[in-house]
């Protein structure tokens, strides 16, 4: 099945004024925003993607690790959109990147200005830094991330210097940025959004989604997420859902990269998989079990043994050697903290152990009720 560099290959070469933007670029998009391309005013697309490759292979020549990247396949992604008629003309502005561990926030966002006269924000998502995975872990307790926060006020800005219609998109985390600021930004500028579309993005705790911003926005978000979703299920569902395929199994499917494209949209799926139901039901159920400080005592506890090691890269937690020293930091937390984390981690399990017996029990269910009956 098709993927974003067939989809580029097929229709690629065919202006967005012939054919109006559709899914399928708003993928493409939200992938780019990944990109540092460090921007303020307004530049076309393919010279901006020139540069960073330039950037790219000085880098790699000089034999530092390479930073300039989110996904291996992000470099060609880039030597395609910028030989691409589609997407080489597109004015990119007002980009944003940074990484704050003292405010706890990661946050990029980059605008796109669209041939029908409607400029779209694009959100970035997590990236590996520890602070940004800690951030999203957060939104389990807090109605206003910061984060989030930047996102409204990035809105707001794009809004007064772009006059027209807005959109607002973004993957993983970046799509829960784009429905917090639509919802958030104010009356008038809620008003200018014609589209609001979250690619695998985690919902938001209560206080969000039972607030009144919200509930004017709800109707106009669409979320796409993969079969074996992780990531789109984590709190509470935003607007409508569409289940979608992806030729990776497991998280893998989160990776745009992995989604199977047909024309301009994705590939529906008939439901979503009975992994993602698991982590679905049971990590909502864990949070839901929990109170606001619980979560946030529990977090802050399990972050700050990642913070005494330096760590600043979830690529890095990974060595073997600081995952020995994350151990070695665990066994050194006062009695309290560690009892605090054996026993909420324990809820999980229980939480994750009832979940997988409703399912299989509603799946008997459904196969006893799909037998012929017996005369």
């Amino acid at each position: 099945m098709a993927d974003i560099f067939d989809y580029l290959e097929w229709r690629g070469d065919i202006t967005m004024d012939a054919v109006p933007f559709c899914d399928a670029d708003r993928l493409i998009l939200s992938e780019l925003a990944y990109i540092d391309f460090e921007n303020e005013e307004a530049r076309p697309l393919g010279e901006l993607c020139r540069e960073m490759l330039k950037k790219i292979e000085v880098v790699r020549q000089s034999g530092a690790k390479m930073k300039l990247l989110h996904h291996k396949k992000d470099e060609e992604l880039l030597f395609a959109v910028a030989e691409s008629p589609r997407f080489m003309n597109l004015s990119v502005a007002h980009c944003e990147s940074r990484i704050c561990r003292d405010r706890e926030e990661q946050f990029g966002a980059m605008t796109v200005y669209l041939p029908d006269k409607s400029a779209i924000c694009v959100f970035r998502g997590t990236d590996w830094s520890i602070v940004g995975w800690k951030e999203d872990f957060m939104m389990s307790y807090s109605e206003a991330l910061p984060a989030q926060r930047s996102a409204v006020a990035y809105l707001t800005r794009v809004s007064r210097i772009h006059g027209g219609p807005l959109r607002v998109t973004g993957h993983s985390k970046g799509g829960n940025l784009a429905v917090y600021a639509a919802a958030f930004a104010g009356k008038d500028i809620r008003a200018r959004v014609v589209d609001i579309t979250s690619l695998d993005g985690p919902g938001f705790c209560e206080k969000v989604t039972d607030s009144y911003e919200y509930s004017l926005v709800s109707d106009r978000v669409r979320t796409f997420m993969p079969r074996a979703s992780i990531v789109g299920v984590l709190f509470s569902r935003t607007g409508k859902f569409t289940v979608i395929e992806s030729r990776a199994s497991g998280l893998m499917q989160h990776i745009p990269y992995n989604w199977e494209i047909m024309g301009g949209g994705f590939v529906a799926a008939s439901e979503q998989d009975g992994s993602s139901q698991l982590v679905e039901e049971s990590f909502n159920e864990w949070i839901r079990a929990m109170s606001t400080d619980e979560r946030k005592l529990f977090i802050d506890t399990v972050w700050s043994v990642l913070a005494n090691l330096k760590i600043n890269e979830f690529g890095d937690l990974l060595d073997g050697k600081n995952m020995r020293a994350v151990f070695k930091n665990y066994s050194a937390l006062d009695e309290d903290s560690r009892q605090l984390i054996s026993e909420t981690l324990s809820k999980l399990r229980g939480c994750a152990k009832e979940s997988l017996r409703e399912l299989i029990s509603a799946a008997r269910a459904k196969k006893q009720s799909g037998k012929p009956k017996s005369t």
